[in-house]
């Protein structure tokens, strides 16, 4: 073979294991096997930040009979006349009446082969179905059973997916109610938000009337990126909060935490303003995605040339009540906390996840005290892990690459230690990456200690796994064979793959996945 087309072999080899490395990190993306709760209240897949399929629906649903009393049973079916092109579904029932709406009826038969149920709420486990895998069908036949109770109209709230890019969500069908409701009121109640005017934040009384959380660290009010004010007003056993983002995004959000990770139903506060439409919405953090349970109906909000702010008021103790229970929030207790920013869908007011890495405080935070506090999106030991990583393996590792492949005849003559320049330089590159990596990994577990199960992403895999490859690599060359050993041959490939692979590794786990 001659030297140019070993040359391209192996530039093909390395193209081709990147793009498999690429799709497996891509296959992992989505939720082949269902719906996470997540999607409950607002049915939008969390797919990135695709957005949904404004075209019309192609798919049919049929509702028989059209019209309903307590205990009615309603076929309902889900076809796609162009072919086997559904993949995966969310649909519930839900009454009509009320801001909030909430889940009502259960599904008596579904085929278990494509579906399973989704617990929204407590109690029935059927009230709610997606899919179970993402193999394509043509239809569903589904067998839905009414309340026992009157809750007047009911709403079918479905979303459909064809793949993961394609995907129509909230598509609404009405089952009308044959009896009055008049006789019995629904629990749900219509609620009107009540949108105060309101002045720009006034950033002079930090640390005077006020508490301040301001990021980044060297900010001061107006010209901060992101900012949180609060204060405690003992007449009427309230907390005033308000927030600034000057990052240009549909929403800012507040997070409190008991430690440094936002996730285990950490409490959430997000305003949020999307043309003329705007809402403050409460919810938590079960993982790493928001859950919206209610809104706050008072509010002040103003947005205007990039700029979001907003103004609201909380007790001092809040709750949510999630499926199983109901959680108690006291903001008496000192906390974290964390500011997020991001875009947000037109109409729904449904917040995709942030882009930006949050800001955190430094320390937890008494909010009935006036301090100005300050934060990082990165804390420290989380930094130094980022610059030991990048330095050693966006720096040092392809120059040690490139020595070894194109500087083998630098300073022929000069040996040093009785070996030749450019394999000392080589093997001190190589040791220095493996010492500045090992520091990077201690770095990284002191900062989340025993939790660092909890925080890990697939970030965290490859880069273990770059780390195990590059312990392998190292103490294989301890054995390197002699020049005129048979192996020899067979050590400098294995060497040269390993080494070209940890470096496209290395590549994968600074790509944001």
């Amino acid at each position: 073979m001659a030297f140019g087309d070993q040359k391209n072999v192996n530039k093909t080899f390395y193209i081709n294991l990147l793009c498999i490395l690429q799709l497996l990190i891509y296959a992992g993306e989505g939720y082949p096997n269902g719906a996470p709760t997540s999607v409950c209240d607002n049915l939008l897949p969390i797919h990135d930040s695709i957005l949904p399929q404004t075209s019309d629906v192609p798919y049919t649903i049929q509702l028989e009979p059209d019209q309903f009393k307590p205990g009615d049973k309603i076929k309902v079916s889900i076809v796609d006349p162009r072919g086997k092109s559904l993949k995966g579904l969310v649909i519930g029932a839900y009454m009509k009446s009320g801001r909030l709406l909430s889940v009502v009826g259960q599904f008596l038969q579904f085929p278990t082969d494509k579906l399973k149920p989704l617990k929204c709420t407590a109690g029935q486990m059927n009230n709610t179905l997606t899919h179970s895998n993402d193999i394509s069908v043509h239809n569903v036949s589904l067998l839905w059973e009414a309340p026992h109770v009157n809750t007047g109209d009911v709403i079918f709230r479905v979303t459909l997916l064809e793949n993961f890019q394609t995907f129509w969500t909230d598509v609404r069908l009405t089952l009308r109610a044959i009896e009055d409701v008049n006789e019995t009121k629904p629990t749900g109640q219509e609620v009107t938000d009540t949108v105060l005017s309101m002045p720009p934040i006034d950033f002079e009384s930090c640390g005077d009337s006020k508490g301040c959380f301001l990021y980044p660290r060297y900010c001061s009010g107006s010209g901060c990126l992101a900012a949180f004010t609060y204060s405690y007003r003992s007449n009427t056993s309230e907390f005033l909060f308000e927030l600034m983002s000057q990052a240009e995004q549909n929403y800012i959000s507040l997070g409190f935490s008991k430690d440094l990770i936002m996730g285990g139903n950490d409490e959430t506060f997000t305003c949020v303003s999307v043309y003329n439409t705007s809402a403050v919405q409460h919810g938590y953090n079960p993982g790493h995605y928001n859950i919206f349970k209610n809104s706050i109906t008072e509010y002040g909000i103003l947005s205007q040339d990039g700029t979001l702010q907003c103004r609201f008021s909380i007790p001092v103790n809040t709750s949510i009540q999630d499926i199983e229970a109901s959680t108690v929030y006291s903001h008496f207790n000192e906390t974290f906390v964390q500011l997020a920013w991001g875009s947000a869908m037109p109409n729904r007011l449904v917040i995709f996840k942030h882009e930006d890495m949050p800001p955190q405080s430094d320390v937890p935070i008494n909010l009935r005290e006036r301090s100005i506090h300050r934060g990082s999106a990165f804390p420290f030991l989380v930094r130094s892990h980022c610059v030991l990583m990048t330095v050693s393996w966006v720096l040092m590792c392809g120059m040690a690459i490139a020595i070894s492949r194109y500087f083998k005849d630098f300073l022929p003559d000069v040996k040093v230690a009785g070996t030749k320049v450019w394999f000392q330089l080589h093997r001190g590159l190589a040791l220095t990456i493996v010492i500045l990596t090992t520091a990077g990994l201690i770095c990284v577990f002191a900062h989340y200690g025993s939790r660092i199960r909890q925080a890990a992403v697939p970030h965290s895999y490859v880069g273990l796994a770059v780390v195990t490859a590059a312990y392998v690599q190292m103490l294989s060359g301890l054995f390197r064979p002699s020049l005129d050993h048979p192996a020899r041959c067979v050590f400098n490939w294995c060497h040269r793959l390993l080494g070209l692979s940890i470096h496209v590794l290395t590549g994968c786990s600074h790509t944001k996945f």
